[in-house]
């Protein structure tokens, strides 16, 4: 998901509260090349669609950049996709329902009666 959806999200979840020092969205996760034509990569796609496979990884040097105020014990990711979690320990992600903002998603229970007591 796109930062600044993620970014909205958080909002809502921790209205007044503080907010988590670091969110990040698919522009800081890894994609994979599966081949380079005249110097144009082509990368790895989510089966059956266009979309680019956004791998989360924490071990390639994700906390080398926070000067260790964050860690593996620290941090969680929440996400829908456990194919983007394939190189994290299970214990930082937090598996979620998908969600969309088209159908019965108003209905949608998730963020305020799942994960918002769970992260307190």
């Amino acid at each position: 998901m796109k930062l600044s959806t993620t970014f909205s999200i958080t909002q809502y979840l921790f209205k007044k509260a503080i907010l988590p020092k670091v969110i990040h969205g698919q522009e800081h996760c890894k994609r994979i090349a599966t081949s380079v034509t005249n110097g144009v990569p082509k990368f790895l796609k989510v089966k059956g669609t266009e979309k680019d496979v956004f791998l989360k990884t924490l071990s390639t040097g994700f906390f080398s950049q926070y000067r260790g105020s964050f860690t593996m014990k620290n941090t969680i990711i929440v996400d829908d996709s456990a194919y983007k979690h394939v190189l994290n320990n299970p214990e930082n992600v937090l598996l979620a329902d998908s969600w969309s903002p088209n159908g019965g998603s108003a209905n949608d229970t998730f963020l305020l009666g799942v994960l918002l007591p769970w992260l307190q």
